[in-house]
């Protein structure tokens, strides 16, 4: 669908993409280079988007799993070509939805994914070998509920495509896994990148979430320089598990997060893949071209969306989905209008949607990679921001490397400072918000759109039908995949994600895997004292 994008609308021949005359090209190949090429600033692929459009999401997790199953669809029939799931608190936690810390927000901020009957519901009717699915999600158990669902449903695991975020250093920052020694789930995710590098080809097994390090405060270098840390530090793990770098590289990618500044977010994306190309290079040895030019996706950020004058939530949407597209993003999950209310209606998910019909089809920004490249402004900034990524990695270096930083508290307040900063800037008028500290007169423009403000109440018919599923399982088989799971959590040299899916299989929960492997690690099955193991271990 759509235009020729080798013209424009008046008929004037593009190429695929441009780059300085013959005659003026003095450093560009190696500072630069044409996109598709080493340090990869200018995209991942020399065609850009016509190779193949960016995928398409939006965020989708609310009430149940057979809820969002619906709205999952409704999202597809709408031209959405990737699923985005965020799920609730306690899964994002690791415990059962049924647990007494977080029963009273199950279905709140996220779908509920206990066990792999729940992610059967929500996949239901769903094509799995058509789409890719991508977890919002730290927690390693919920790719091993999707893995087991596509294999009762016939699916191949080299047909499946999508990304679980698998990065437990930012889940411990922004708060969400209180719970689990580093240790654990450090052990977790690289087995995980060892499994997946090895058997699920098409599969992003981690997923580096430098957007939800923007939300929590930091600036454009901090949450790239934090985040490529972090990303590099998970990559030398897995080296000394096993997994060569040219194996894993690949399967890693990037979400990052698109705020207001428009020409410093095309730079800090541009930035990022040179920083990227050439740590793996020079640093880890990569070889491989895939090894060396990563994949950002991008969500805009939905801390800049605010509740005053909604309408202007659609219009800062728009500009950073622009800024993603200039910037060579190979994924793009737009924020909705009403998101500073409640999650997102349906009119609103369907106005996003539109926004990157529109970018295509009547901007047509998609005609040519990195239409910025070249610009004085643009380099020039490029430039800039990569020396400041690589200070906030030579910051890391000085603590000691990105764990010892992070056990310091030196990110966190990294991270706090520059939250502080930002706030006290909008308190004080020096940050402009549109509505909220300028223009902020009651006016018509608060009633032009339709705001849902009934938020939602937790799901009690979910938490009965857990305790039902849980109840009715055979014991003995849950009990086989529970030891076996312990025992693999026990033995260094056992992959403790292969150990989760026939554990899965036997109908273990996600609170009852991650407790097994707690156990293992000489922790209490529940991390607050309040559930006891399902079955006696064999220790």
């Amino acid at each position: 669908m759509g235009a020729d994008p080798a013209v424009t609308g008046s008929g004037i021949p593009l190429q695929s993409f441009y780059g300085p005359p013959s005659d003026d090209a003095s450093d560009y190949s190696t500072r630069i280079g044409d996109p598709g090429s080493f340090p990869y600033t200018r995209g991942k692929y020399r065609e850009g988007y016509r190779t193949g459009p960016w995928i398409a999401r939006n965020l989708c997790g609310t009430e149940s799993a057979a809820a969002t199953n619906d709205r999952l669809k409704f999202l597809v029939s709408q031209g959405q070509d990737g699923l985005a799931i965020v799920p609730d608190t306690a899964t994002q936690s690791g415990l059962d939805y049924d647990h007494p810390w977080g029963a009273h927000l199950v279905g709140l901020q996220g779908v509920p994914l206990a066990c792999v009957d729940d992610m059967a519901a929500m996949c239901d009717s769903i094509d799995l070998g058509a789409v890719n699915a991508s977890f919002s999600t730290f927690q390693t158990p919920v790719a091993a509920q999707y893995v087991v669902n596509a294999r009762r449903r016939g699916y191949a695991h080299g047909g499946l495509r999508g990304s679980i975020q698998n990065d437990p250093i930012c889940a411990r920052i922004t708060g969400y896994d209180p719970g689990n020694p580093l240790d654990v789930t450090m052990r977790m995710a690289i087995d995980t990148v060892s499994y997946c590098s090895h058997n699920l080809p098409r599969w992003h097994c981690t997923v580096v979430n430098t957007y939800i390090l923007r939300e929590a405060g930091t600036d454009a270098p901090g949450e790239m320089g934090i985040g490529l840390a972090t990303a590099f530090y998970y990559l030398d793990e897995a080296r000394k598990r096993g997994v060569p770098i040219d194996v894993s590289a690949p399967r890693f990618a990037i979400i990052a997060g698109l705020h207001n500044d428009f020409f410093e977010e095309i730079a800090k994306l541009r930035a990022t893949r040179r920083v990227w190309a050439r740590y793996l290079t020079e640093r880890l040895g990569a070889k491989e071209e895939k090894s060396r030019s990563v994949t950002i996706s991008v969500h805009t950020c939905g801390s800049t969306l605010v509740a005053q004058q909604p309408v202007n939530n659609i219009t800062r949407s728009a500009f950073q989905a622009m800024a993603a597209v200039l910037a060579g993003c190979r994924g793009l999950d737009l924020s909705c209008y009403d998101e500073p209310f409640n999650i997102p209606s349906e009119a609103a998910a369907t106005v996003a949607l539109r926004t990157h019909a529109i970018l295509t089809l009547e901007q047509r920004v998609a005609s040519v990679a990195d239409p910025l490249g070249g610009s004085y402004f643009i380099e020039e900034l490029t430039d800039q921001m990569e020396e400041r990524i690589w200070g906030v990695i030579e910051k890391i270096d000085e603590q000691g490397g990105l764990r010892a930083a992070y056990d310091k508290g030196w990110i966190q307040s990294e991270i706090d400072a520059s939250a502080l900063r930002t706030e006290d800037a909008i308190d004080s008028g020096g940050l402009p918000v549109v509505g909220k500290n300028c223009f902020d007169e009651d006016n018509v423009i608060d009633d032009l759109i339709p705001i849902d403000f009934t938020y939602g109440q937790p799901n009690r018919r979910q938490l009965e039908w857990l305790g039902k599923y849980k109840q009715a399982r055979n014991r003995s088989e849950l009990q086989v995949g529970l030891q076996n799971l312990f025992d693999a959590a026990r033995n260094p040299d056992a992959n403790v994600f292969e150990a989760m899916l026939p554990a899965m299989e036997s109908g273990a929960t996600i609170g009852e895997v991650t407790g097994m492997i707690r156990m293992a690690y000489d922790q209490p099955f529940d991390p607050v004292g309040m559930v006891e193991a399902p079955v006696e271990l064999r220790t």
